[in-house]
């Protein structure tokens, strides 16, 4: 009964690695390296130059988080960035399969695992976006493994420590390859202390095992940026990515269009004060960056009501089903009819289980976690496709009878 569920997910993870590497390889090498984020190559050149995580001349050494330009280093330093990077990346969406079914069967049983690893095999989004050059597919799976770990370890019984530590470094990695899920950590280190019905000093004792290899990679990163560019800071772009999400021009694109090209309006439109306030630190990427962050928040406090009015629309462009930016009416009528029944059915699943809320609450805290973000900055379904392994979960839980509730290890 256990081997056969086994053998149809490896036939899964066979099919989703190579289904991702054909559909990239047929598109070239071209349209690889044109259509990604190649500031994440020139990253990755530049360190292996010895120059540091920095993209030219030892400046903006700290616009991006380490994890994912690390990752590309091997291949760009054997030359092999395409097809080699196609195939690792292929290999990590392939393992975001493995991963939604033991999720699915953990939280419910092996019928549900085997579905929501169907559904994560053939998604769309997954089997083009996964082998892009950006961080997405990373990101999809530290999330997912994060969550799994951490479910594992309330039953780790011999090992208990090792799950938690496990579940608090993955944390960390995630942390460090993307600052939107920052906010997972906080929601992650809540559930750890209301999960299990033991004594609060051992549910503290929890949290502080998560907590430790969060604190001790995020924060040699902080301290590398200390030194870098003078700020303990996780990112320099945060305050620009704020303040586009948060001015009057915002969502003059998006979500039809790419919220990057708000880019444009946005310092188009600076006034001759803000102009004159840019030009005397544009060269100090930290001091610009705490401007640019002061100024979303002065138009956030000049501007209440359109800016929760904004964020709630950002969110409802995850919840709605809605691709973005937009692909044309096909494309559109597609994706939605494909996912809004999911995220329906997710929903269902996850309010059935509202009685085993100590296990669910992790599965609620991502997804609020994620919401606030989306609300502060904005999400575009790149962003969204990190939930889509709980969404695939809880979709298929919705038609199971019952959930296996994790007891807690002492």
């Amino acid at each position: 009964m256990v081997a056969q569920p086994a053998r149809v997910v490896a036939y899964l993870v066979a099919l989703a690695f190579f289904g991702r590497l054909v559909i990239r390889l047929a598109s070239g090498e071209a349209a690889f390296l044109t259509q990604g984020y190649s500031l994440y190559l020139d990253l990755a050149t530049n360190a292996l130059r010895g120059q540091g995580l920095c993209l030219e001349g030892g400046v903006a050494c700290a616009v991006r988080l380490p994890v994912y330009p690390v990752f590309l280093m091997p291949w760009v330093a054997a030359g092999a960035v395409y097809p080699g990077l196609v195939m690792a990346q292929a290999a990590v969406g392939a393992a975001t399969v493995w991963l939604a079914w033991r999720i699915g069967h953990t939280l419910f049983d092996q019928r549900v695992g085997v579905v929501a690893a169907l559904l994560m095999t053939v998604s769309p989004y997954a089997l083009i976006h996964d082998t892009s050059m950006q961080d997405t597919v990373l990101v999809n799976f530290l999330l997912a493994a994060s969550a799994y770990l951490l479910w594992r370890a309330r039953t780790n019984i011999s090992h208990p420590a090792a799950g938690w530590l496990a579940g608090g470094l993955a944390l960390a990695v995630l942390t460090l390859t993307t600052g939107r899920l920052a906010f997972v950590v906080p929601a992650a280190l809540v559930w750890v202390l209301v999960s299990s019905t033991h004594a609060m000093r051992i549910r503290v004792r929890h949290a502080l095992l998560v907590a430790v290899p969060v604190l001790a990679l995020v924060g040699a990163w902080v301290v590398r940026n200390q030194s870098m560019v003078g700020a303990p800071v996780l990112t320099t772009e945060a305050g620009e990515s704020l303040w586009l999400a948060n001015n009057e021009w915002a969502m003059a694109h998006f979500p039809a269009e790419s919220i990057d090209l708000s880019v444009n309006d946005s310092y188009d439109g600076m006034t001759a004060a803000q102009r004159a306030s840019f030009a005397a630190v544009e060269h100090d990427e930290v001091v610009r960056d705490q401007l640019l962050k002061q100024w979303a928040i002065d138009y956030a406090k000049a501007h209440p009501g359109t800016t929760i009015a904004n964020g709630l629309r950002k969110i409802w462009v995850v919840v709605s089903a809605e691709l973005s930016p937009a692909r044309g009416a096909l494309m559109q009528w597609s994706y939605a009819l494909l996912f809004a029944p999911v995220h329906i059915l997710a929903v269902v699943g996850l309010w059935r289980q509202r009685l085993h809320w100590r296990v669910h609450a992790l599965t609620a805290g991502v997804l609020a976690a994620f919401a606030a973000t989306s609300a502060i900055f904005w999400a575009h379904t790149s962003h969204k496709s990190c939930l889509d392994v709980f969404l695939f979960v809880y979709a298929a839980g919705a038609f199971s009878r019952g959930a296996v509730e994790l007891e807690p290890a002492s």
